[in-house]
């Protein structure tokens, strides 16, 4: 389908320069809305409606979305910019609206957008907006999403410093104070289903998986929530995000060294690509004990991964450290 759309559709309608990935379309100055074949321009808009549907990477949402403006604004087409406003009608019902006197929610799956309007600023209206989201995923909403978040409250975030500062991040660091534990926790784990999804509000050196938010502030809370975060490792794309090198930072701020926070270090070291030290770990890394309980942690590595680990506390000088 992609392929028909660059070399059969548009090419009649755009001048192409440059190829790969840095291709620019102007429109064609003879370019005329009359001229476009109905059959065509149904089926461009089709195959845009697949490619969110039945996406391989989430970024194909975006490419999608980006077809279906074009569609709509360029090629005149109603049923794409109904898909716009609407949605593509793929999730009916309650499933993208829900209203009542505390919380107003709403969601766009071409967008991958969902609306939240906090009316009464209390644990009952983030829950329900959190149920929503939850029965999105699990209906096949896309899981590269942004909250939309509208609230009176004051912006509050994650006691994380260096995460992006977006409504989506607010809206999570909002129900985790409310306390909502067990809601966040449904969410992560149905999160979590979904690898190289991220947030659509985050990009670059911020780009954070689906489910970050939830988990992070749940590891930081409580021991309880170890299991998650180690599973959040498992989980997270290494090639394309760092930035939860920032949620090791504060975790290790939060608990120090102990053979239990180790297990969610030490799975969390060898999550990404770059090279980094831990100046807090390395500072707790000076006596004897738990020199010798991050020995123990990492025994079940791999050999790559073990000096990978042992780098991100003692820079070049690890083999000294380690080995003695």
């Amino acid at each position: 389908m992609r392929r028909w759309k660059e070399e059969k559709f548009l090419p009649k309608f755009y001048d192409i320069l440059g190829d790969g990935w840095s291709k620019d379309y102007e429109l064609k100055k003879d370019f005329a809305p009359e001229n476009v074949d109905a059959g065509e321009l149904a089926f461009f808009v089709r195959a845009a409606l697949w490619n969110i549907k039945f996406k391989r990477y989430s970024w194909d949402v975006n490419l999608a979305r980006k077809d279906l403006e074009c569609a709509a604004k360029i090629f005149g087409s109603a049923q794409a910019q109904s898909y716009l406003d609407r949605g593509t009608g793929e999730l009916e019902g309650e499933l993208v609206k829900f209203k009542d006197a505390d919380v107003e929610c709403s969601a766009n799956d071409v967008f991958a957008q969902v609306r939240a309007k906090i009316k009464n600023e209390t644990a009952d209206a983030y829950k329900k907006a959190l149920n929503f989201i939850i029965k999105l995923l699990r209906a096949g909403f896309a899981a590269s999403y942004a909250v939309k978040l509208s609230s009176k409250a004051q912006k509050t975030y994650l006691p994380i410093k260096g995460l992006a500062p977006t409504p989506t991040h607010r809206f999570f660091a909002a129900a985790l104070a409310h306390g909502l534990d067990g809601e966040l926790e449904l969410y992560a784990n149905e999160a979590l289903r979904h690898k190289f999804e991220f947030y659509a509000d985050t990009d670059g050196e911020k780009c954070l998986m689906s489910g970050s938010y939830a988990v992070f502030g749940l590891a930081l809370k409580s021991e309880k929530y170890f299991g998650l975060a180690r599973r959040y490792f498992e989980t997270v794309d290494a090639e394309h995000q760092s930035a939860h090198i920032k949620f090791i930072e504060a975790f290790i701020d939060r608990y120090g060294i102990s053979e239990r926070s180790l297990e969610v270090i030490v799975a969390g070291l060898p999550s990404y690509q770059e090279d980094k030290i831990y100046k807090s770990l390395k500072a707790l890394m000076k006596g004897p004990a738990n020199k010798a309980l991050f020995a123990r942690a990492i025994s079940g590595l791999s050999e790559h991964e073990k000096e990978s680990a042992a780098y991100a506390v003692w820079g070049e000088n690890w083999q000294k450290e380690i080995l003695g």
